[in-house]
This record gives structure tokens, C-alpha cells and sequence, in this order.
């Protein structure tokens, strides 16, 4: 990771993020989720998000998702991630 931290997103801007779950990995490699960029932390200066587990449903996440809801941090899964990717545009099929 490089030490300028550039991985960081603008806040005035949402953005998409497909990010990797390093602490997650199993025998199928590296679980990946799209996240908005609203559920971004930084952990000891580590990228990471905070995933909302509390949301039960498939379809509660993909609309905080889809609409960059604030989450509630307290309720949520401190997670590092690995970003892959970020795009202002999310399609759906």
C-alpha cells in the first residue's frame, strides 16, 4: 500500500468500491463485496469498511448500497479491506 494513502475517497464524491476481504480467505481465495464509498474507515492506516451486518437481507444491503445510506457504525463489522476497484456507476441486471 502506498504510504500516500491515496486509496482514500473524496467524501463530497460517491463512489462504488469493489473491494477483497484479506482476513476472510478460504479455500476459494478472497471473498469480494461491493461497497459504497460512505462504509470507508481506516484502521492503524489500513483501508477498511465498516460492513453492516445488521442488516439482515440481501436486498437491505444492496439498497444502502445503491443509495449510500449512513450506516450505523456501532453496529457494524470493522472489517480490512483491499480495494480492487472504484467507479461512480453501479448497474444492475
Amino acid at each position: 500500500m502506498a504510504e500516500s494513502q491515496d486509496w482514500r475517497i473524496a467524501e463530497e464524491s460517491h463512489k462504488y468500491l469493489v473491494v477483497e476481504f484479506p482476513e476472510e480467505e478460504g479455500d476459494d481465495g478472497l471473498p469480494v463485496a461491493v461497497i459504497s464509498s460512505n462504509w470507508l474507515c481506516d484502521d492503524n492506516d489500513v483501508p477498511a469498511c465498516y460492513w453492516p451486518s445488521y442488516l439482515k437481507s440481501t436486498s437491505q444491503r444492496e439498497k444502502a448500497l445503491l443509495q449510500h445510506q449512513q450506516i450505523r457504525e456501532e453496529s457494524c463489522m470493522k472489517c480490512p479491506i483491499i480495494i480492487k476497484f472504484s467507479t461512480g456507476i453501479f448497474l444492475l441486471n
